[in-house]
């Protein structure tokens, strides 16, 4: 069987991938996904996954700059 077999959904990407492989469906085909407006919801797919992936903001704790007295 070749190393990147066509008939499973992931494309054979989740025997490759250590952390495991998320498929995104977009409209479009192979050829005209990067041409309106299937690009549009590519790009609303990568940025989704990025915010995804983006670590949480860390908790700042505000201190007192002034003394009391």
């Amino acid at each position: 069987q070749p190393i990147f077999c066509s008939f499973t959904e992931d494309f054979c990407w989740g025997r490759l991938a250590r952390g495991g492989v998320t498929v995104k469906h977009i409209p479009g085909s192979h050829e005209n996904i990067f041409v309106e407006p299937n690009v549009k919801y590519l790009a609303e797919e990568i940025e989704e996954c990025l915010v995804e992936t983006m670590p949480a903001p860390a908790v700042t704790q505000k201190t007192q700059t002034h003394e009391l007295v």
